[in-house]
């Protein structure tokens, strides 16, 4: 759907359900993909990331007397809520990360009097596009957009990261919001989640990235993810008993996992290993990108799968099965896990001529594999969240 037919349907619906009351303003959040950086984020590693071409648009109107009113078009559910009484509400589904990020704006005092919102979202959810960091990214737009306040990007990326955390209940780290709001066309960026030094990386146009969703539900995902990050944090405390200075996985190299092996254990080695080792292979990665050198990129995206898969344990038999149908076929670099895990998407680098056929035959041979219909899609860097003229 065109982006001008978009902003007409929530531009009716903010009418239909909340009143016309002038014109709306209307805001875009991307989604974004990890190229690399698995679970390094809420070890203060590095990441290397990118905005996609799937977007929230979103349509805003001030208004008098303290009320939210909150619709989205994808879901069809509305929330109307007063500015005081902000909860998380399992009952409110989306429409509390937006209350969330709202949340934290009236805590640094933005004069926010009440708001109507209507959002439309192309980025699939359960995708691992981050539609939830969108959301927020376009929410926090929308909210400052109609009072008029200027915040820092870096404020903006922080008090959406702080909505998820504490207001949605979900320990993540620091790169899908900052990913939506940092992002630009044609780049990727490098990110250093401690002290959140970043640069962008212009991405070859001989390659394209494919979403290729398995299909499968990621029941398993917010339990395993605060699970993962539990052992993180006793990782850490094994190792500071050696060294004092770590202060999170990112500071550990893997002579220090072999020191304290045998107190770590089995198990927390492995997480551990699969933080240290992955940093290294984003710095690789941005590296590869940096001269061109797509095979490159795309061994490093296989050695990142594979230790995904045997170290930090993030995948699924089903997850396993299509990566290898995936990375059989011709024209492909490269394939690794994209997001959390447990099941959703993974992430293939592929030749820009043979993507349309890889994505034909990727979705084939898994439908007759399995049974089970799947989803890909060819994603593009874009510009990254902020208001919208008009269309």
């Amino acid at each position: 759907m065109e982006i001008s037919e978009r902003m007409r349907l929530i531009e009716k619906e903010l009418d239909a359900r909340f009143g016309a009351r002038g014109p709306a303003v209307f805001f875009r959040s991307p989604g974004r993909v990890d190229v690399m950086g698995s679970h390094t984020d809420y070890n203060e590693g590095l990441i290397l990331a990118c905005t996609v071409d799937k977007d929230i648009l979103a349509g805003a109107r001030a208004r008098e007397g303290g009320v939210l009113n909150l619709y989205s078009l994808n879901t069809g559910l509305e929330v109307r809520v007063h500015k005081d009484k902000l909860a998380n509400d399992p009952e409110h589904g989306w429409a509390n990360y937006a209350k969330g990020v709202i949340r934290e704006l009236l805590d640094l005092k933005v004069g926010l009097s009440g708001l109507d919102l209507v959002v439309h979202g192309e980025i699939p959810v359960g995708g691992n596009l981050s539609s939830s960091a969108a959301l927020e990214a376009v929410t926090c737009e929308a909210a400052l957009g109609v009072t008029d306040t200027e915040l820092p990007p870096w404020e903006r990326v922080q008090l959406c990261l702080r909505a998820e955390n504490l207001f949605v209940g979900l320990p993540c780290g620091i790169m899908d919001q900052f990913t939506v709001f940092m992002g630009s066309e044609k780049k990727a960026l490098l990110l250093d989640c401690r002290s959140l030094d970043f640069e962008t990386v212009p991405f070859a146009a001989g390659a394209v990235l494919m979403v290729i969703d398995s299909g499968l539900g990621r029941a398993l995902v917010a339990g395993k993810y605060q699970e993962r990050v539990r052992e993180c944090t006793e990782a850490v405390k094994v190792l500071r008993k050696s060294r004092q200075d770590i202060k999170a996985l990112r500071d550990a190299s893997l002579a220090d996992l072999e020191e304290s092996r045998e107190a770590l254990g089995h198990t927390l080695y492995r997480r551990a290993r699969h933080v240290v080792t992955e940093n290294q292979r984003v710095r690789q990665a941005g590296e590869a990108m940096k001269s061109g050198d797509m095979p490159a990129l795309g061994r490093i995206m296989e050695q990142g799968y594979e230790s995904s898969r045997g170290d930090y344990e993030n995948s699924i038999p089903e997850l396993d099965a299509l990566h290898d149908l995936a990375a059989a076929l011709p024209g492909v670099y490269g394939v690794r896990i994209c997001g959390a895990g447990w099941g959703g998407c993974l992430l293939a680098l592929v030749e820009r001529d043979r993507a349309p056929e890889f994505r034909a035959e990727v979705l084939r041979r898994y439908s007759e594999q399995t049974g089970r219909p799947a989803q890909a899609w060819a994603v593009e860097p874009s510009a990254g969240a902020g208001p919208m003229g008009p269309e």
